[in-house]
């Protein structure tokens, strides 16, 4: 696992197109601005983010209301998802609706970076609705209760990453997506690693006896490869 993420590291800073010059990350809207996308990327890497989403439209419904688990006929034993489903021959299923705290605005972060520091553009896509009218990482029904409004968004989101999937296997060959993930209690990071908490308060990391998931990006200085100034996490 570790060697196969190094890889993705160098692939990731080798293909480079040197067309394009640094710039200011130029976003589009997707449908509705439900979701915001750069496809003008110059290296091979997706940076995705669907759960940081704001933005609320009133005409359509909350999922909170969940699924409906069929008890009886073809569909007994399965959840089905339907925005209008009154669920009289069943019983609620749950969704999951909780926002990820600042995963889009990590996201962003981690691009402009790359651009400022590198010069490197990745390709973008960041969901903007709130997790409560659709999610974008999960199966279309599940996500937008066959609502027509959320399965139009749901499309756009995924249809933008195929586009930056088809340009880079057009210009690079390969490429590597990064789906950026968050908490929804709270502003804070978790490294992991494969440490536990208390190895991670531990005052220095490069006094441990243990092997991190990437050790083999740390060099000599595991501390400064974790939480010093130039790490990740």
């Amino acid at each position: 696992m570790v060697t196969w993420y190094s890889l993705s590291i160098i692939i990731v800073l080798f293909f480079i197109d040197p067309s394009i010059e640094q710039g200011t990350l130029n976003f589009l809207d997707g449908y509705r601005s439900s979701c915001k996308h750069h496809q003008q990327g110059n290296v091979n890497l997706i940076i995705s983010a669907p759960h940081g989403g704001t933005l609320l439209p009133d005409d359509l419904p909350n999922r909170t209301i969940g699924g409906c688990l069929r008890k009886t006929g073809t569909n007994a034993g399965i959840c089905t998802w339907w925005f209008n489903d009154t669920c009289t021959d069943g019983e609620r299923c749950n969704a999951t609706t909780v926002r990820d705290t600042l995963s889009d605005e990590f996201a962003e972060n981690v691009a402009n970076e790359l651009n400022i520091q590198y010069q490197l553009k990745p390709f973008i896509v960041i969901g903007k609705w709130n997790r409560i009218k659709i999610d974008f990482n999960r199966e279309i029904n599940e996500a937008t209760l066959n609502h027509p409004e959320a399965i139009a968004a749901h499309h756009s989101y995924h249809t933008n990453i195929q586009q930056a999937i088809n340009k880079i296997n057009q210009n690079f060959g390969k490429g590597l997506l990064l789906d950026i993930h968050g908490h929804s209690a709270g502003n804070y990071t978790m490294v992991g690693y494969l440490l536990t908490s208390n190895q991670l308060n531990v005052n220095n990391l490069n006094t441990l006896s243990v092997t991190t998931s990437i050790e083999s990006l740390c060099d000599s200085d595991r501390e400064e490869c974790i939480r010093g100034h130039s790490s990740f996490g």
